[in-house]
């Protein structure tokens, strides 16, 4: 493929790059989507996703009410000792597959038009005259416009030499599913030494379970099985929990080199989107409307670009800009609660001060939370 006639590529169609190119197709702009891997596919993942982004995909003509997903209204935070206290969530929730979402979105995007390159790496991008070239294994692509949506670490970070990707990565995420009965408007926090899990049941009715530890931990432990004998269940409702029910896969899911380090949403002139551009610690359970909501201000920018509003410096200023005054905030308060969990006496005393004083848990709650995503008409 030699294509000159693209206005965005979206290099990874995750949440970000899926929900940006419905976006931008709905403003009939020609969008070409590069996927490394196929649909659907499964994802280490909380799967579960704030209310705040419900008004934007009926705008997307993608309502997640047909998905037909739990309404989440409480949140539940657990001490090391098992004891917790209790809070409604300010806009509620759903619990969703990440399987089921993406492919959703990705069958969305194909309806509406957008194109995908599938099981398709890129190796090399560069910007000159106002275009970006593209180059994988048999495809050469230009576009005026690149959004950037391959995760929270790739190779796309090296080909980039983003600073952060040169650093070690502390953390582990896990992920498996229960099939046990669990209260369906309900999402869980657990504390244990040296990281935290939580849980929330999705639409099929088994319960998510996804979990970050220190990496040190699990190599101290010797496997993810000894892992969970030896720390997790040293917290009794992690135990109970666990045990309530058969797993599946019988592998769990797992995914290394976690960082929350701080990242650029700008470089080389490629905007970045969901977890390329920065991470918030799990435990805010805001990952997936934080990636929707930028995905919607890189579209709406980039839209701005394209019809000759603002000047290519200018599309790359304003972005970053709209980035930070959305997510900077939420990012601080993520990062700093971050820090309580996985150390049992702080988290322990967190929750018993909380069970005392419980009104200050839901505005620590909107600390990593956003308004509904909106329109503006």
């Amino acid at each position: 493929m030699d294509n000159h006639n693209v206005d965005v590529v979206i290099i990874g169609g995750g949440l970000a790059g899926l929900t940006a190119a419905l976006h931008l197709r709905k403003a009939g702009k020609s969008v070409l989507v590069i996927e490394k891997k196929t649909y659907p596919q499964h994802k280490v993942c909380g799967e579960y996703i704030s209310c705040e982004v419900l008004p934007y995909f009926e705008y997307l003509d993608a309502p997640l009410e047909a998905l037909q997903a739990n309404f989440v209204q409480r949140f539940r935070l657990h001490g090391p000792s098992g004891k917790y206290v209790e809070s409604q969530l300010p806009l509620g929730g759903l619990g969703i597959r990440r399987y089921t979402l993406d492919h959703y979105l990705y069958e969305k995007a194909l309806i509406a038009g957008v194109r995908f390159l599938l099981k398709t790496n890129v190796q090399a991008v560069s910007f000159s005259n106002g275009l970006h070239t593209l180059k994988s294994d048999h495809h050469t692509i230009k576009a005026p416009v690149v959004l950037g949506s391959f995760g929270k670490r790739s190779k796309m970070d090296k080909v980039l030499m983003r600073p952060f990707a040169q650093e070690p990565a502390r953390y582990l995420g896990v992920k498996f599913y229960i099939d046990a009965p669990f209260p369906t408007d309900l999402v869980t926090l657990y504390n244990f030494d040296s990281g935290y899990a939580g849980a929330v049941q999705v639409e099929d009715g088994t319960i998510d379970i996804a979990y970050l530890v220190d990496a040190a931990s699990l190599q101290k432990a010797g496997g993810v099985s000894q892992l969970e004998q030896k720390v997790l269940y040293q917290n009794p409702a992690i135990r109970e929990l666990f045990e309530s029910g058969p797993r599946s896969p019988a592998k769990p899911l797992a995914i290394s080199n976690v960082s929350f380090l701080p990242k650029k949403q700008v470089i080389d002139h490629i905007l970045l989107i969901g977890d390329a551009a920065g991470m918030i610690p799990p435990l805010a359970g805001n990952g997936m409307a934080m990636a929707i909501h930028g995905a919607k201000l890189a579209a709406e920018c980039s839209l701005e670009y394209l019809s000759g509003q603002i000047s290519r410096e200018h599309l790359d200023l304003k972005y970053q800009q709209q980035w930070n005054q959305q997510f900077k905030h939420r990012l601080f308060w993520g990062r700093r609660l971050h820090r309580f969990m996985g150390k049992p006496l702080v988290s322990e005393t967190a929750v018993q001060t909380l069970k005392v004083l419980p009104f200050l848990l839901r505005p620590i709650i909107r600390q990593t939370h956003g308004k509904p995503i909106l329109i503006s008409s």
